[in-house]
């Protein structure tokens, strides 16, 4: 019980710039949404978890 992980998270959203056709980047916000989380993959019990996150405009 002495150990803390330290783990990122990134949020990401269909943004406004032009590169893939926007349903591509909603499927892709999507799909990111619905995957497994490292931690749950991992087992890592979230009480001695601190996790930093960041919104990723794709």
């Amino acid at each position: 019980m002495q150990t803390t992980f330290f783990t990122s998270r990134e949020d990401v959203i269909a943004g406004d710039r032009t590169g893939m056709a926007l349903w591509r980047d909603q499927l892709f916000a999507f799909l990111t949404r619905n995957a497994l989380p490292a931690t749950s993959f991992f087992q890592i019990p979230d009480n001695r978890l601190i996790e930093i996150g960041r919104r990723v405009a794709i």
